[in-house]
């Protein structure tokens, strides 16, 4: 199954739901599922998402979730790889 999560925070940045999410795909990707991550563009942290077993797509916005560049970001991730299921 291919899914897609979006989510505002991902480590190495601190805080739960950043944990929450990641044993989230990882889990996921270790029951055989393809997992995508779309979240917020973050430069200090972009070296680390080599060693992870999900891939992470950013998006580039100074406002929150309901701006238009995440929107526009999802839609054409979407029609490139055909999520079964988007988590938000």
């Amino acid at each position: 199954m291919k899914i897609l999560v979006i989510s505002r925070e991902i480590p190495p940045v601190p805080g739960g739901v950043a944990v929450f999410v990641h044993n989230l795909c990882v889990q996921l990707c270790h029951s055989g599922h393809h997992v995508d991550v779309l979240t917020q563009t973050r430069m200090e942290y972009d070296s680390i998402e080599e060693s992870l077993p999900y891939a992470v797509y950013r998006y580039v916005t100074r406002r929150k979730l309901s701006s238009l560049a995440p929107l526009r970001r999802v839609f054409s991730l979407y029609y490139q790889h055909r999520y079964d299921v988007v988590f938000l």
